[in-house]
C-alpha cells in the first residue's frame, strides 16, 4: 500500500484541533428527533403525568448524550468502530422514542432493557477510550467503562424483576449510573484527562440550537396541521420574537463564554444546559398551543403557565451559567434574568387569577418581557466587556485529581 493511502496518526495536539465530529453532528440530530416526539405527544395529551414521564426519559437520553460526548471529546479520531457503537446507540435511542411515545402502552419490559442497550453503548466507547486514548485516560475509562456496565446491568433487571424489586433495580441504576458524572472519586466527573473544554462548549452550543430551531420546527409543524384560518397569525410573530431573544440570550452573552473552571463550577454550567434543554422542550409546546388559540379564546389556568414556566425555567438556567462563568462580576446580568424569570411566573400568576388578558396580549406581554430581559442583559454584557479569563480557550490537559 503507498504511503498517500494510508491514514496517518494525528498527534493529541491535532486530536485537540479537530472540529467537531459528522457522527457527533448526527447524533444531535438523532437527540433533536427524540425531542420533537416527545413534545408533539406532550401536546396532544398535556397532563400531569405525561408531562414528569417525558422530562424524565429525556433527562435520561440527554445524559446518555453527555456521557458519550465527554468520551468523544477526549480522544477525537475517525474510527470505524466508534462509529459503529455510536450508530448502534443512536438506534437504541430511535428505538426507545418510539416505544416511550406510545406512553398508553409502554411496558418496562420494553423500556429498561432498551435503555440498558444505550448504557451499554456508553461502556464499549469507554473501553475503546481506555485501549486507544492517552495512557492518562485508561485508569478513568476503565472504572467509567464498569460502572457502565453495571448499571446496564441493574436496567436489564429493572425490565424483569417482580414488584417492588423493579423499583428498587431502577433506582439503583439511577444512582449508578450518575456517579461517572457526580462522583469526586471518578475525577469529579468534569476534570478527566485530556478534556477539551472548547471543544465540549461546542458540543452543548450545537445541541442548543437545535432544541431552539425545534420551537421552530413546532410551530410549523402545529400551522401545517392546523387550517390557516385556524391560524393566529398575530401570535406568529411575537413567538418568533420570543424564540429570537433567547437564542439571543444565549448565543451572544453565554456561549462566548465558554465553560468554566472548577469543580463546582463545571457541574453547575453542565447540569444548568439539561434545565435549559427542558425549558426550550416546554417552550416549544407552549408555541404550539397558543398559535392555535383565537384571541378572545378563553385562557385556561393551564395556558397561562404553557409560555411563562418555560421562560422563566429557561431564564433561571442562564443566569446560572452566567454565574458561573463570570462569579461575582457578572452580578448585575445574572439579577436581570433572574428578575425575568420572576417577573415572567408573576405574569403566568396574575393572567391565571384576573383573566383580563386575551391570547394576543398574554402572548404580547411575555414577548415583552423575554425581549427586555435578553436586551438588557446584552447591554450589561456590552458594558462588562468579555471574560477576562476563558476557560474554553485552551484545553484542559492537566491532572484528572480534582
Amino acid at each position: 500500500m503507498s504511503h498517500s493511502l494510508q491514514r496517518s496518526v494525528p498527534t493529541a495536539h491535532e486530536e485537540m484541533a479537530r472540529p467537531v465530529g459528522w457522527i457527533e453532528l448526527f447524533y444531535d440530530l438523532v437527540m433533536v428527533a427524540a425531542v420533537i416526539v416527545f413534545s408533539t405527544k406532550v401536546s396532544k395529551d398535556l397532563t400531569i403525568d405525561t408531562t414528569v414521564w417525558f422530562i424524565l426519559v429525556f433527562a435520561m437520553l440527554w445524559w446518555m448524550w453527555l456521557s458519550t460526548t465527554l468520551v468523544l471529546n477526549v480522544r477525537r479520531v475517525e474510527d470505524a468502530v466508534v462509529d459503529v457503537i455510536v450508530a448502534v446507540e443512536m438506534f437504541a435511542i430511535t428505538l426507545m422514542t418510539i416505544i416511550v411515545a406510545d406512553y398508553d402502552r409502554t411496558r418496562r419490559i420494553f423500556v429498561s432493557p432498551t435503555y440498558a442497550l444505550i448504557v451499554a453503548c456508553v461502556a464499549a466507547l469507554n473501553e475503546w477510550l481506555r485501549r486507544r486514548g492517552p495512557s492518562s485516560t485508561r485508569r478513568y475509562a476503565a472504572r467509567r467503562r464498569n460502572i457502565y456496565l453495571v448499571s446496564a446491568v441493574f436496567w436489564v433487571l429493572g425490565g424483569v424483576a417482580p414488584s417492588p424489586w423493579h423499583g428498587i433495580a431502577w433506582i439503583a441504576a439511577g444512582v449508578i449510573m450518575v456517579l461517572p458524572l457526580t462522583a469526586r472519586g471518578l475525577n469529579g466527573g468534569v476534570q478527566v484527562p485530556n478534556l477539551d473544554t472548547e471543544h465540549l462548549s461546542e458540543r452543548f452550543a450545537l445541541l442548543t440550537m437545535l432544541v431552539i430551531g425545534e420551537s421552530f420546527v413546532k410551530v410549523a409543524l402545529t400551522a401545517s396541521s392546523t387550517p390557516v384560518h385556524e391560524i393566529n397569525l398575530i401570535v406568529l410573530p411575537l413567538e418568533v420574537v420570543v424564540i429570537f431573544a433567547l437564542w439571543l440570550s444565549y448565543f451572544l452573552d453565554v456561549a462566548p463564554g465558554g465553560m468554566p473552571g472548577g469543580l463546582v463550577a463545571r457541574r453547575a454550567w453542565i447540569l444548568s444546559h439539561l434545565v435549559l434543554a427542558i425549558g426550550l422542550v416546554g417552550l416549544a409546546i407552549g408555541l404550539g398551543r397558543f398559535i392555535t388559540l383565537q384571541d378572545l379564546s378563553q385562557l385556561t389556568d393551564l395556558d397561562a403557565y404553557l409560555l411563562a414556566v418555560p421562560v422563566a425555567i429557561i431564564f433561571l438556567s442562564i443566569a446560572t451559567m452566567v454565574a458561573t462563568v463570570r462569579g461575582r462580576p457578572g452580578a448585575p446580568i445574572v439579577v436581570t434574568y433572574l428578575a425575568g424569570s420572576v417577573v415572567a411566573l408573576g405574569a403566568a400568576l396574575v393572567i391565571s387569577d384576573v383573566r383580563f388578558l386575551t391570547v394576543n396580549q398574554t402572548t404580547l406581554l411575555l414577548c415583552i418581557i423575554t425581549a427586555a430581559t435578553a436586551v438588557i442583559a446584552r447591554l450589561l454584557f456590552r458594558r462588562l466587556g468579555p471574560v477576562a479569563t476563558s476557560h474554553a480557550a485552551k484545553p484542559d490537559l492537566g491532572s484528572a485529581t480534582p
